[in-house]
């Protein structure tokens, strides 16, 4: 007799051995059915639970991204197109009438994309594409709730100092909210000259400063002399301005005729277009000298695209060379040495008649290319006896500072080249101090050609192992890490659905403590933390990421790269430990609970369970993973957990609902 068979005769065994009415005996008969399946069977299943919290911490503790490391890049120089070696200059005479007053810059509405650097190192985690943007009324800060924030903005411009009688700038600012402080500086040489203002919401203000040219010709021996102009933006918490116009004005001693200097590979390409540029250690300069006179010799320093200067009319001579701050490199040009001065550019200015000026120098160009779109953390380039570029990407917020570009230029001429290149470190999620904080956790590629390059142009090309799929890229250790969390992900389904299948439907969703659960369990698996902000007005590359503190892991991808999984703190261990035992382990418990049927009394156990979890959202903001900015559904919900819970106890004590 199989167990169906006797299942089916237990009422009638009860009638007969408890003398019981037959309805009755039914009825005992089902009871026993429902205790049967609320009970023993749930407790059955408890085993499974274990097993499902092993898998959870082994998934947690390993760093498993660590494997996609063990593949190393393949790296190749390819040699390209011979480059012509000769450095002259293209002239362009325009007919414009020679001027004794010029504005030489009109940025309005302000964009500080137009050659203007902006520092942050006074705040150093400000996010400008977060709080910044550019507006057809000027460029509109925001200052953070929490902080202090002063930016820098600085411009840097050369004069013949002595052809100028007055050159001013003026700074426009408009207050939104909050009140800001705006301070103003120009120096010329070691002398300086400063204005200051503050601003309120509904105000607009105004700051002008005129560089010590007086000064400044006193110890000056060259005819070309620098101006710099910094002004800085000091607020108060929570504060808005608009920077609505600056304008920089010169005044003249005599006429002067505009001369614009492009700097350009012989390839006819702007050099200055590449923005790496003005990370060389060995810049590129111009020895001008005016009318012949050796001893008026004065360096000129590209800094932009078609720069301009106004120059007094007479002829011009010039030798464009790289200054190397050792002594592996070729001399500086000297004027005053006929036998080794040979200029390769010569100009005449004249009255009413503008000159456009390309000067091509020999140069090589680099290009680089990934086989898969990945941020780059480094780039050092090294010749001439030390390294001559580094780059260090940076990110801040939904701001990635400085990106290395898709080509370099180098001298031409340069004998020997060493590249450094670093992909950045999935342990160091969104902070650059701790991108080599883990020996082999990012990819470092080092190479050096194995032909001359001293006259072509080459690429670098970079096969990193990794795995396309859609806009993700993946490595051996994320598709290891991806596989264990599915596999977490169906035995925990497979262990609840053991507990839960033979509950009854309608006594389970009158249970108090269900909804709590679907809470915690949701706010595990929903994201923590995201930066999805776009900012198409700003001049900077978007980051964007889904954080999870819970796993701790996180995706980010930008503008420029594809999708990469990363952890999501520098210290994973620890934040995978506090999840293991605050958090999962009263996920588990609170799951385990629905085993047995709920009680009148206050489950001070359960209670607990729901409010650990709260130590493990405290902690994500500790650890810098949360921020009121960028916080998500999960640890909401986390939150929600308890708080819905007792009101539910609540509800039924004062008999609202069952």
């Amino acid at each position: 007799m199989g167990p169906s068979k006797v299942r089916g005769r237990i009422p009638e065994l009860i009638s007969r051995a408890c003398r019981l009415p037959r309805k009755v005996a039914y009825r005992v008969s089902e009871l026993s059915d429902t205790l049967y399946n609320e009970h023993l069977r749930p407790l059955q299943s408890k085993r499974g639970f274990a097993y499902t919290l092993l898998i959870t911490a082994i998934l947690l503790i390993n760093p498993y991204m660590m494997l996609t490391f063990v593949i190393p890049p393949q790296v190749e120089f390819t040699a390209g197109n011979e480059v012509d070696s000769t450095t002259y200059c293209d002239i362009r005479p325009i007919p414009e009438e020679s001027v004794t007053h010029a504005v030489l810059l009109n940025n309005t509405p302000f964009d500080p994309s137009n050659y203007w650097e902006i520092d942050t190192q006074y705040s150093s985690d400000y996010d400008l594409n977060r709080y910044t943007k550019n507006e057809s009324d000027g460029y509109h800060l925001t200052f953070p709730q929490d902080d202090i924030t002063l930016l820098v903005f600085s411009r840097r411009i050369q004069i013949p100092i002595h052809n100028y009688s007055d050159i001013s700038i003026s700074v426009e600012i408009e207050g939104v909210s909050g009140s800001a402080g705006i301070y103003l500086e120009v120096y010329a040489d070691i002398a300086r000259e400063m204005d200051e203002a503050v601003v309120s919401a509904g105000q607009i203000v105004q700051v002008n400063a005129s560089a010590p040219l007086i000064e400044a010709r006193q110890v000056s021996s060259y005819w070309l002399g620098s101006i710099f102009f910094r002004f800085q933006t000091g607020s108060s918490v929570g504060a808005q301005i608009i920077v609505r116009n600056v304008i920089i004005e010169a005044t003249f001693t005599t006429k002067l005729s505009r001369v614009q200097l492009d700097i350009q590979s012989t390839e006819n390409v702007s050099l200055y277009e590449n923005p790496s540029m003005k990370y060389l250690e060995s810049p590129l300069e111009l020895m001008l000298v005016r009318n012949n006179d050796s001893s008026s010799a004065s360096v000129y320093r590209p800094v932009r695209v078609h720069d301009e200067l106004y120059l007094p009319p007479g002829t011009y001579s010039g030798e464009a060379y790289w200054h190397y701050w050792s002594i592996y490199g070729p001399p500086i040009p000297d004027p005053s040495n006929a036998t080794s001065w040979a200029p390769n550019m010569n100009f005449t200015v004249v009255e009413d008649a503008a000159l456009e000026i390309d000067v091509r120098v020999f140069v090589i160009r680099i290009d680089i290319d990934l086989s898969h779109r990945v941020l780059l953390s480094r780039l050092r380039i090294y010749y001439m006896g030390g390294y001559r570029y580094e780059i260090l990407p940076d990110i801040v917020g939904s701001t990635l500072y400085t990106p290395i570009p898709d080509y370099f230029y180098i001298p031409g001429g340069v004998d020997s080249l060493r590249v450094e290149m670093d992909t950045w470190s999935p342990f160091s999620p969104r902070w650059s101090w701790y991108r080599y904080q883990a020996l082999g956790s990012y990819f470092h590629i080092e190479t050096n050609p194995d032909v001359s390059i001293s006259s072509r142009n080459h690429r670098l090309s970079v096969v990193l192992p990794y795995v396309t799929i859609g806009d993700a890229v993946l490595g051996l250790g994320d598709f290891l890490l991806l596989a264990l969390g599915g596999l977490l992900l169906i035995k925990l389904g497979v262990t609840l659905h053991r507990v839960l299948r033979h509950s009854d439907l309608r006594h389970r969703l009158s249970d108090s403590r269900l909804l709590p659960i679907v809470l915690l369990g949701l706010g595990v698996f929903l994201p923590w933390s995201k930066q999805l902000l776009i900012s198409p007005s700003s001049s900077y590359v978007n980051v964007y990421w889904i954080s999870w503190f819970s796993m701790p892991i996180m995706i980010r991808w930008t503008d420029r790269t594809a999708i990469q999984l990363l952890y999501s703190t520098p210290d994973w261990w620890i934040a995978s430990l506090i999840s293991i035992f605050l958090l999962f382990v009263p996920v588990f418990y609170a799951c385990l609970s629905l085993s047995s049927p709920e009680t009148g009394a206050f489950d001070r156990r359960f209670a607990l369970a729901l409010f650990l979890p709260y130590l493990v959202v405290l902690s994500g903001f500790s650890f810098s993973v949360l921020s009121p900015d960028t916080i998500s559904f999960g640890p909401l919900l986390i939150v929600a957990a308890l708080p819905v819970w007792l009101m539910r106890i609540a509800l039924r004590r004062l008999g609202l609902t069952k």
